[in-house]
């Protein structure tokens, strides 16, 4: 019997600066709900920055860039904005395919 894939986690901590959104496994449709969830309330909890770690993320597909694009624009609208911090190798190369690497923030280690 084959093991069913590990469910998304989806973690916010606020900081003094802004919010923290970190996520992990697969970011896909079966994850959206989650995904969605977390960001938003990010968004809302904080006047500052939002970084969502991705270096637990093993899997990202349109609905995650899409989840992320969301977030980001939500951000900007009110003079905040969105960084993408420490993407797996397989993640970074989706966000470029998609056109918004931009917005990994390099200086993360």
């Amino acid at each position: 019997m084959a093991e069913a894939p590990s469910a998304p986690a989806a973690t916010v901590r606020p900081g003094p600066d802004g919010t923290s959104v970190s996520l992990a496994g697969e970011i896909d449709i079966a994850a959206r709900d989650e995904v969605v969830a977390a960001l938003a309330s990010a968004v809302a909890g904080t006047a500052g920055t939002v970084v969502v770690d991705l270096s637990a993320v093993t899997f990202m597909d349109s609905t995650g860039i899409g989840c992320l694009a969301r977030a980001g624009r939500d951000l900007q609208a009110g003079g905040r904005r969105l960084l993408l911090a420490r993407p797996t190798a397989v993640v970074r190369r989706v966000l470029e395919i998609a056109g918004v690497a931009h917005l990994c923030d390099e200086a993360t280690p």
